[in-house]
């Protein structure tokens, strides 16, 4: 793509602590650029600082993966359906409860937790113990919680995921998720992919989903 004279880069870094995601190389002769560095920007005014956190929402959310099979037409209006949510050091989702809400990591990172039984070796008769096995970090733009709202109602969360310190989400809740999003090619083939990892089978036609990861998550 290219930037046309009016047009910013570089703040997403600034607002979301994220590395720099891309490169930008100039393609003309001569090109001047208006440059302001992390201090100053910070410092701006509350009114124009919330327009940039406004534009950046709508961009990090049109642009995500999730979005791909949504008509043009129509994405305002799911993004308007999604509502951001902070959370501190704290469990989001909770493995065995119902499911209820669908999250976009906005900010920040979780780490998923998988309850596994140990069992005592000395004593045959001794009571199975539970430990959280870590599975693995979310970071920015990652999702979860849509496993339990992809199937039938009242399907429990098969995993437990917790707050790294700020975290920030888009949360869509379970009416507007299977409104918007239930029927998608995104998510039809996350629901393929699930019934095959149970089943241990190896996937290669679709590369939207981490099966490494996920596969983790559903033994």
């Amino acid at each position: 793509m290219h930037l046309g004279k009016g047009t910013c880069f570089g703040e997403r870094s600034f607002l979301t602590g994220e590395p720099i995601a891309k490169d930008v190389h100039v393609s003309e002769t001569f090109t001047m650029l208006l440059v302001m560095n992390e201090r100053d920007f910070v410092s701006l005014p509350t009114s124009l600082f919330d327009l940039f956190h406004e534009k950046l929402t709508e961009l990090q959310l049109r642009t995500h993966p999730v979005m791909q099979d949504i008509d043009e037409t129509r994405k305002k209006e799911v993004q308007q359906a999604f509502k951001i949510r902070k959370f501190e050091s704290c469990t989001i989702v909770q493995e065995g409860q119902v499911g209820s809400y669908f999250y976009i990591v906005k900010q920040g990172t979780c780490c998923v937790l998988k309850k596994k039984r140990r069992h005592g070796k000395k004593n045959k008769g001794a009571p199975t113990q539970l430990y959280d096995q870590f599975i693995c970090d979310l970071k920015v733009n990652d999702i979860f919680g849509e496993g339990a709202l992809l199937n039938e109602e009242g399907t429990l969360c098969n995993a437990t995921v917790v707050a790294r310190g700020e975290v920030a989400c888009y949360v869509m809740d379970k009416v507007h998720f299977r409104k918007y999003f239930s029927k998608t090619k995104y998510f039809m083939n996350q629901m393929e992919a699930r019934v095959l990892a149970k089943r241990g089978v190896s996937i290669n036609h679709c590369d939207t989903y981490d099966f490494e990861k996920w596969s983790l998550v559903l033994r």
